[in-house]
């Protein structure tokens, strides 16, 4: 399993004055991101291919409206433990805020042992 002190790793690369809140295209991704862009926040919705319109054409922030300011398209939402998508996600400063979507759509043991993303709540579903 990934150890707090991965994760600590990881935070002290991350700027803290730009962080992003990340969190799968689901039934709650719109209310994690309006209340994270509340707070000040960038968000970073991650969507499964043929879902991202909902959210880059009615809810991306432009000029004073919208509250997700960017989208990952990925094939399936499993993606999100992939390599290069975390990759994205760190370079990002993102803190990924899980919801029903992550561990439906995800496997618990790629969560609990490849995401190395700081998460926001527990990785750990045994």
């Amino acid at each position: 399993m990934i150890s707090r002190n991965q994760i600590s790793k990881i935070l002290e690369n991350y700027d803290k004055n730009s962080i992003t809140i990340g969190v799968l295209g689901g039934h709650s991704a719109l209310d994690v991101c309006r209340g994270a862009h509340s707070h000040g926040f960038k968000t970073l919705v991650i969507a499964q291919k043929g879902r991202e319109k909902t959210y880059s054409k009615y809810y991306k922030r432009r000029e004073g409206i919208g509250f997700v300011d960017d989208i990952i398209t990925v094939n399936k939402f499993s993606d999100i433990t992939k390599k290069d998508v975390q990759e994205e996600l760190r370079e990002r400063n993102t803190i990924f805020v899980h919801n029903r979507y992550f561990w439906v759509y995800c496997n618990f043991r790629d969560i609990e042992n490849k995401f190395m993303v700081p998460i926001y709540g527990t990785r750990d579903m045994a």
